[in-house]
């Protein structure tokens, strides 16, 4: 069980008695600054861009810190996680480095609130390009080189002081279509990264990865168990049909070269299995996307969200106590309570909320019984 990058003795420290301590390191223009966390909470969700997202209440620092903590200068804030291990050391890692967004300063409380992001919110922010010869599809082999292309134009655009680090999982030869003229970085991706299955993001330590979406069981970094020696507080699993649909249609819309405006339609439905279109009815969604795309792609991105929808709507939700290890597509162990046998999860959101000294873990569910069609 991997614990990284905690010491492995912090997995058996948290199912007992335990010291776990915060604080926050702010990085401006006057300099770098301790500050400490009165509290306030930090999600990870691999539903969103971008994945990470934290509000921290800290104590007013002194007026020059203060006064630099402008989001609109980009400072960033991270944030440390320390556990004390049974001999009194301290195990400490920076958990989050993520820019402001925004700044309250409440002076009667003698604290300032401050919400942060990790580094997708940047590439979203950056302005969109304008196209010179109208919407064109183009069809290359090297997916996980343009999108890298992308997302260091999204960040020039926002003056990024160095170029960001990158992992990409995924082959050099994987073949999409995706428009020459890129009118947004982050829709572009998210696009490109639909027709293939993949995901694109930051995990709040300003490293884009480029990977595939994980769908099967992996390694487990936590095992939660109720009871004498576990650290499950609250368990809820539950079946929805919000956020679910068995049908979904994509309309991309573009201006094409000669000014004229052209339409193309993706459509992906669940063929067979329990909740197929045929049994239950159709559950829709539908969306349109600004640029242009070819039938293929377009019904390749539809089967990517219905794979995505279907799995989201069967959930289990955990409360235990804080595994700051546990992230969005790592593999979780869930022993219930009544004995049963144990089971093993991907994850899908962790928020951890600073004031309860807890931590909600969501996770989602492969439907392997469905078939997706167009």
């Amino acid at each position: 069980m991997s614990t990284a990058p905690f010491h492995p003795d912090v997995a058996a420290l948290i199912a007992g008695p335990h010291e776990i301590g915060y604080s926050a390191t702010a990085t401006t223009t006057a300099g770098a600054t301790v500050l400490a966390v009165n509290g306030g909470r930090v999600s990870l969700s691999d539903k969103r861009a971008p994945r990470v997202e934290a509000t921290l209440r800290c104590p007013l620092p002194d007026e020059a810190t203060l006064e630099a903590l402008d989001p609109r200068q980009r400072p960033r804030v991270a944030l440390t996680v320390s556990y004390t291990l049974p001999d009194g050391t301290t195990d400490s890692h920076v958990v989050a480095d993520l820019h402001l967004r925004d700044k309250r300063t409440r002076r009667t409380a003698g604290e300032m609130v401050l919400s942060l992001a990790s580094d997708e919110a940047l590439v979203i922010d950056s302005a969109a390009l304008a196209g010179g010869g109208g919407g064109v599809t183009e069809t290359r082999s090297d997916a996980a080189g343009w999108l890298r292309t992308v997302i260091v134009e999204g960040l020039w655009n926002t003056d990024y002081p160095a170029g960001p680090e990158f992992v990409i999982g995924v082959p050099r030869n994987l073949e999409c279509d995706w428009p020459s003229d890129v009118t947004d970085y982050w829709d572009s991706i998210t696009d490109v990264c639909d027709q293939l299955d993949l995901e694109v993001y930051d995990e709040g330590d300003r490293i884009f990865r480029i990977v595939k979406r994980p769908q099967v069981a992996a390694a487990s970094v936590l095992t939660v168990k109720g009871g004498p020696g576990g650290i499950l507080l609250d368990d809820d699993a539950g079946v929805t049909r919000e956020g679910w649909a068995n049908f979904v249609v994509l309309r991309y819309e573009w201006t094409d070269a000669a000014g004229d405006r052209q339409t193309e339609y993706g459509t992906a439905r669940v063929t067979a299995g329990p909740v197929a279109v045929d049994t239950v009815g159709y559950k829709n969604f539908a969306e349109v996307r600004d640029g242009p795309a070819s039938i293929i792609g377009a019904n390749r991105a539809a089967a990517t969200v219905l794979a995505r929808m279907l799995s989201r709507s069967r959930a289990l939700t955990l409360t235990t106590v804080p595994a700051w290890w546990v992230k969005p597509g790592r593999t979780i162990t869930y022993q219930p309570r009544d004995g049963a046998a144990e089971q093993r999860h991907i994850v899908a959101d962790v928020d951890h909320d600073l004031d309860g000294m807890t931590m909600t873990v969501t996770t989602r569910l492969p439907d392997l019984d469905s078939t997706i069609g167009e």
